[in-house]
């Protein structure tokens, strides 16, 4: 167990280190990834989808079995099982 915490503790501390002299600038990469979410994702377009058609989903209810239902098919149609 202690081998364990050590191991965690040494992790942390290198990528730590790693990290803080790659010299990046990390809120302009962030800010990049949301630029691009926000102007090509689907996620928005898809969450948009299913409030306007489904609506409410509460747990056992039939919108709730409804937006399983469209998770599951949006899910399948990028390649996961």
């Amino acid at each position: 167990m202690i081998t364990r915490i050590f191991f965690f503790v040494w992790s942390l501390f290198i990528f730590s280190e790693t990290a803080a002299q790659s010299g990046q600038d990390w809120g302009e990469i962030f800010a990049k990834l949301y630029q691009e979410v926000k102007t090509h994702s689907a996620a928005y377009r898809n969450l948009e989808w299913a409030t306007q058609h489904i609506g409410h989903r509460l747990t056992g209810s039939q919108n709730g079995a409804a937006a399983e239902e469209y998770a599951y098919n949006l899910l399948r149609s990028y390649g996961l099982d």
